[in-house]
């Protein structure tokens, strides 16, 4: 069984699992996984430490999920986003949600000495899980995706349109105003994630460029990490129409009930504190949409061959093809100077005449494409 443990930073969740997890339990703790990594700080590691660390609790997160029917196991998660504790819940996992006051926490991270940014941390926790707050919220929308151009993503994170969504919500003109104001004056980028995944940082794939509210919605122009492999098969799939939704984590600050001119009830959302855009699989505003891709002037390896070894093998294959080319035209050469046969043959069976110019065209095929490839080397 799992046991996801969370609350505010300094609540006493590694304490928690210190004092409840038997011996053979396995126990998920960033920090203690941070310090075995080789980080010599007891919170908040940094550089390839912390990029390292992220990737071991995932995979050990990951397992866990996988063999939860066969093994006890505390997942430290101060923070879940809706998708994760879905998929916590989809295997019976049980969650300690820690209640430890603000001030609490505040005081136990100056007695602790935590590192400069931690009582930011904690307050920043407790304005996202204040009262009518509730925990980030997330919105989806979708569209069809145009052909890349230059590593830029643009459409609509949502739309102002007065139909409901699958949640019942109609987002207010003027929503998103005073959180694109307050991004602008912090000088940082919106980031664009795939999936709202925030524990790993290999899926904060890229950055808002642009963002503005027209009269439609809420446009975004979102570019592509080049240099993140992840972020470029992501931009792949959008290419290729297999991902094509947009959504994005937000608070609400103001919201309530409103009839709309159909006369049905929703519940409008009119001041939003936007946290991230991501890209997604499920949608939930269908009128929202990924209006262009364009394909980036970057270093992009994809499709390209790139070693000695790869270009061996390529010249391998064209002279394998060139050999097998040969022998098939040799043989219909020597069917053509065979003499004639006698009238009472047996007629070739139907679909046989022709197989041997089809099997040298497929072979020729094969040739060029060898050829294709070597000159993109």
């Amino acid at each position: 069984m799992l046991h996801i443990i969370t609350g505010a930073p300094c609540s006493g969740k590694s304490t928690y699992v210190r004092e409840h997890a038997k011996a053979g339990d396995v126990r998920v703790d960033f920090d203690v996984i941070a310090q075995a990594l080789g980080s010599d700080v007891d919170h908040q590691a940094e550089g390839a430490i912390r990029d390292c660390a992220f990737k071991a609790r995932s995979a050990a997160i990951n397992y866990l999920i996988e063999h939860a029917d066969e093994c006890e196991g505390w997942i430290i998660h101060s923070d879940p986003a809706d998708w994760q504790r879905e998929a916590y819940e989809k295997v019976g996992a049980e969650f300690v949600d820690l209640d430890t006051d603000m001030q609490t926490c505040l005081d136990r991270a100056v007695e602790d000495e935590r590192p400069e940014g931690e009582e930011q941390a904690i307050r920043d926790w407790f304005a996202r899980h204040e009262k009518g707050a509730g925990m980030p919220k997330y919105k989806m929308a979708s569209g069809e995706a145009m052909m890349p151009a230059d590593g830029i993503v643009e459409g609509y994170a949502s739309t102002f349109d007065r139909e409901p969504d699958s949640y019942g919500d109609v987002v207010a003109k003027g929503a998103f105003e005073d959180s694109l104001a307050r991004w602008r004056e912090s000088g940082k980028p919106i980031p664009l994630l795939y999936g709202h995944s925030t524990e790993d940082p290999e899926y904060n794939i890229g950055k808002v460029v642009e963002a503005y509210e027209d009269e439609r919605g809420l446009f975004v122009r979102c570019e592509f990490d080049a240099d993140n492999p992840k972020a470029q098969y992501v931009r792949k799939l959008v290419q290729q129409g297999r991902l094509y939704q947009f959504s994005f984590a937000y608070q609400v600050l103001d919201a309530g009930t409103v009839e709309l001119e159909s006369g049905i009830e929703a519940y409008e959302l009119r001041k939003l504190d936007l946290f991230e855009v991501s890209l997604v699989q499920i949608p939930a505003n269908q009128h929202a949409e990924v209006t262009e891709v364009k394909s980036a002037p970057v270093e992009v390896k994809s499709g390209r061959r790139n070693s000695k070894a790869d270009e061996d093998e390529l010249r391998r294959v064209l002279d394998l093809a060139n050999t097998i080319a040969a022998t098939v035209q040799s043989l219909i050469g020597d069917e053509q100077d065979e003499p004639d046969q006698p009238e009472d043959k047996p007629e070739e069976p139907e679909g046989a005449k022709g197989e041997d110019s089809t099997a040298k065209a497929a072979l020729d095929a094969l040739r060029d494409e060898a050829i294709r490839l070597l000159d993109t080397k």
